[in-house]
């Protein structure tokens, strides 16, 4: 998976897959390659431009830290059952949080 371009906040994706040593670029949301990068355990890729330009930060040689508002739910309650399994249970409470916070949102649109 890879971000390719930043265009007025909107990200915008790849997802590669290798079909019998062809390799097939296709275009997707990036909401749903985050997710399935993330559950698939795949990298995701970006430029060092976007990385500067949306102020992400390496955080080890493996890992970045995002804004938690760069993902979707689905994303996150991904991530919340991870934390409480390594037993991070303060991550797993920002993360929870913000969650219900979005669900809550949601509410109020509907309404």
């Amino acid at each position: 998976m890879k971000v390719y371009k930043v265009e007025d906040g909107i990200y915008y994706s790849y997802l590669f897959f290798d079909n019998a040593g062809e390799e097939i670029k296709i275009d997707s949301r990036t909401s749903d390659a985050v997710a399935l990068a993330l559950r698939y355990k795949c990298p995701i890729y970006t430029t060092a431009q976007i990385m500067d330009e949306e102020h992400l930060r390496e955080e080890s040689d493996s890992s970045f830290s995002v804004t938690v508002n760069m993902v979707g739910i689905s994303v996150l309650k991904e991530a919340l059952t991870k934390a409480i399994a390594e037993e991070n249970y303060e991550q797993a409470s920002r993360l929870r949080d913000e969650i219900r916070r979005r669900e809550e949102l949601k509410k109020q649109y509907k309404e």
